[in-house]
């Protein structure tokens, strides 16, 4: 709510120096205005507090690092209808997922630190790949659609990868997923609620594939 005690302060300071040195009508256009300042200003400032959760939640990564292993462009995989999607919205998907270009992806996330932050535990399965530079602004923005879930995920373990039963984890972790994107798309970032890092480049041709970066 500091957003909103500033603002209260400052009309203050300008009411009091309008009573003294400004006339009657210019006090009430202060007062008027001041109150639509002060309004927008809460509003803000509720805003803001609503995206705290989710601050708190992906502080963990923060400005971690990414090695990307391999980046491969691969087949669409196979959709199967669960009993919940009727089969006209199993259609739709299945042609929505036919126009996207597929990606099997292999990254270590290895985070900044773990010392001092609310929830030191993060879930591979919690992150997007979503354009270069998508801030989170906003509750709506959070949920932007341009992002791209990631899917079918696996986590390393004694050599291979395995599908992930714990689903939090402390520290570096490599995991294996599968992304569909639009065919424009060439490069993404990821975000884990609201914390940008690393960079994925995608390869052009099917069967293509680009390794060993470190972001």
């Amino acid at each position: 709510m500091k957003y909103a005690f500033w603002i209260l302060v400052a009309l203050v300071v300008i009411a009091i120096l309008a009573i003294k040195y400004l006339p009657w009508w210019a006090l009430i256009l202060i007062l008027v205005g001041g109150a639509l300042l002060l309004r927008w200003g809460v509003k803000l400032a509720v805003k803001q507090a609503f995206l705290l959760p989710f601050k708190a939640k992906g502080k963990v990564l923060q400005d971690a690092r990414v090695q990307v292993h391999q980046v491969q462009t691969i087949g669409m995989p196979v959709l199967m209808r669960d009993l919940d999607t009727d089969e006209a919205e199993f259609a739709e998907l299945r042609s929505r997922y036919h126009q996207l270009k597929w990606y099997s992806v292999d990254v270590s996330i290895l985070p900044k630190t773990q010392e001092q932050v609310p929830f030191p535990a993060w879930s591979p399965g919690e992150m997007l790949l979503v354009p270069p530079g998508s801030q989170v602004k906003d509750l709506e923005s959070l949920g932007n659609l341009e992002s791209a879930e990631i899917h079918d995920y696996a986590i390393y373990r004694s050599d291979r990868f395995t599908p992930d039963h714990e689903g939090k984890h402390l520290g570096a972790q490599r995991v294996k997923f599968i992304v569909g994107v639009e065919p424009e798309v060439k490069q993404l970032q990821f975000r884990y609620y609201l914390e940008l890092f690393g960079q994925v480049d995608l390869p052009d041709r099917l069967g293509g594939d680009r390794q060993l970066k470190s972001a």
